[in-house]
This record gives C-alpha cells, sequence and structure tokens, in this order.
C-alpha cells in the first residue's frame, strides 16, 4: 500500500475574516472591501444617533380657524389673543 507523502512545507491557516466569516487573503486577516464595510457601518450609526434624538412629538394639522401658540404650541382658535401660558398676540400679529 502506498502511503500520501509529507508536504515539504508546513501549512499555517489562514486567518478568517471577522466581519464576513471567509477565508481572509489579506495580511490583516480582514478583506478591504469588508473593513469598509464595517466603518461604514460605524458611521452611519453614528448619524443615526445623531439624528435620532428622541421620538418625534406629532404634529397635528391645524383647521382653518385654528392657531398654535408659539411659547407652549398649544392649539387655540383664531380669535382667541391670550394663550393660557401668558403669550398675548397683537392685532397685526394674528393669523
Amino acid at each position: 500500500m502506498h502511503k500520501k507523502p509529507e508536504p515539504l512545507f508546513s501549512h499555517v491557516p489562514r486567518a478568517v475574516c471577522p466581519v464576513c466569516g471567509i477565508t481572509s487573503y489579506s495580511a490583516s486577516g480582514v478583506h478591504p472591501q469588508c473593513a469598509m464595510a464595517a466603518a461604514d457601518q460605524v458611521l452611519t450609526r453614528r448619524i443615526k444617533d445623531r439624528n435620532n434624538l428622541g421620538p418625534k412629538p406629532a404634529v397635528a394639522e391645524l383647521r382653518q380657524y385654528e392657531k398654535r401658540c408659539p411659547r407652549c404650541r398649544a392649539i387655540l382658535h383664531v380669535r382667541k389673543r391670550v394663550c393660557d401660558c401668558g403669550h398675548t398676540w397683537s392685532v397685526t400679529n394674528s393669523q
């Protein structure tokens, strides 16, 4: 019976890319495109966190006879000149 010959050089296992899980061909152990994708995920997450500072308040549509107080954001009738928070509208400033 013939036996397989021993390899001349020892085989060093290649590193597995931590991003995609496939054997990496680069010296650092991470594919260049996977490294860019990982960096983009960090940047994208940072941008989303910056933009999503909290839940956005629901904006109700105003009817034609309503106005919004600039101080407390309450919805009032257009003829009302003084809000409950104390804000007053002048005759020239009414909407």
